[in-house]
């Protein structure tokens, strides 16, 4: 293979790598509040907020409640098996490099993982500090008009 195609190879294996180890270490390393389900996918505050949007009596929440409760705990069961994936990719892929590449990577990986758990701790405080974004503050949009929005006349 030619050294010009090596190198855009290599240069899009390490974006590829960073676009898989930060959709994946924000997963990892979100860590669990006790309003949300671990899962993630849809946390007991996202459900008052859609439950709220859509006025759902509370027969509706007590019988869609369920249905979300069995796939958020699905979606953990395979979170779990995705993230034992990806400590094995990384495994490997730190067996690739050289030791100069291997301290270049982690050091990489050590700086991913500071600034998701400062945004954790920012989006803390915001929910902390600003109550009004609470799921229990979300009032109903009114319906909105089907016409069409019409500009200012010509």
């Amino acid at each position: 293979m030619k050294r010009p195609v090596q190198i855009t190879l290599a240069f899009a294996g390490v974006f590829l790598m960073g676009a898989v180890t930060g959709g994946f270490v924000t997963a990892w390393m979100k860590p669990e509040m006790p309003y949300q389900r671990a899962s993630g996918l849809f946390s007991e505050q996202q459900f008052e907020h859609v439950a709220n949007m859509l006025n759902l009596t509370s027969e509706q929440r007590d019988r869609t409640r369920p249905i979300v409760t069995k796939v958020s705990d699905e979606v953990q069961t395979h979170r779990k098996e995705v993230r034992k994936a990806f400590d094995r990719m990384q495994e490997d892929f730190r067996k690739e490099l050289s030791d100069e590449q291997r301290a270049k990577y982690d050091d990489w990986r050590k700086r991913q993982r500071d600034a998701e758990r400062r945004f954790q701790h920012w989006a803390r405080e915001q929910r902390t500090h600003h109550p009004e974004f609470s799921a229990d503050s979300v009032q109903p949009r009114p319906p909105q008009s089907k016409e069409p929005a019409t500009g200012p006349a010509r």
